[in-house]
Formats: C-alpha cells, sequence, structure tokens
C-alpha cells in the first residue's frame, strides 16, 4: 500500500484537502503538526508554572517548550516554518495519481 505525506501551511488547508479525499473514496488519512520538539504539549507539565517548578513533576523539557515564543501563543503560526503540518495519507496504488492531484490543488506539498 503506498501512501503520500503531505505538507500544508494550516490545518484548514489540510482538513480541506482531507474532506475532498474522503469525498472521492480516497485512502485513510491523520493531520498533525510538526513541532520543533518531540513532544506534545501538555498544560499541566508544560503550562506557564509546570508542576516541575511547582513541585509536581521531573520533566525538564518544560523549560524548553516554555523557551519556544510557538507554544506561548504570542508568535505567528509559521515561526516553526512553512509548512509545518503534514497530512498522511494511506491508500489502494489505483487512488495514488488522483490523491496527488488533490493535494496539489488543494496547496499541499507532497
Amino acid at each position: 500500500m503506498p501512501n503520500i505525506l503531505a505538507y500544508f501551511d494550516t490545518p484548514e488547508q489540510a482538513q480541506a484537502v482531507a474532506r475532498k479525499l474522503r469525498e472521492a473514496g480516497i485512502g485513510e488519512f491523520g493531520i498533525d503538526r510538526i513541532h520543533r520538539f518531540q513532544q506534545e504539549y501538555d498544560f499541566e507539565q508544560n503550562g506557564p508554572f509546570p508542576t516541575r517548578l511547582t513541585g509536581g513533576g521531573e520533566r525538564s523539557e518544560a523549560v524548553l517548550l516554555n523557551s519556544d515564543p510557538s507554544f506561548g501563543g504570542l508568535s505567528s503560526p509559521g515561526l516553526a516554518g512553512r509548512k509545518n503540518i503534514l497530512l498522511t495519507v494511506v491508500l489502494e496504488d489505483n487512488q495514488l495519481e488522483k490523491a496527488r492531484e488533490i493535494i496539489k490543488q488543494g496547496g499541499g506539498l507532497i
């Protein structure tokens, strides 16, 4: 089974393409955001008062995450880099060209 990794500027772009793929009956897919740090944002651990600083945890990653402007809500979505939204599509061989066409028309980078 082939797969496609397509990159988008915004989640809305990726979601619009995912809708078109679904309407065309093409594959299964997932949408993810690519972060600078390989960790999910957990408000209890990484929020403005992380439990590491208040005595509730041992996660030193909180310091790195909180130093990143893209986690603070004061930055533009493009700060971590353009095309940081990933659409992953798993499909059948005979759906590959149609899926590529839909993704490119939607502004995706394959």
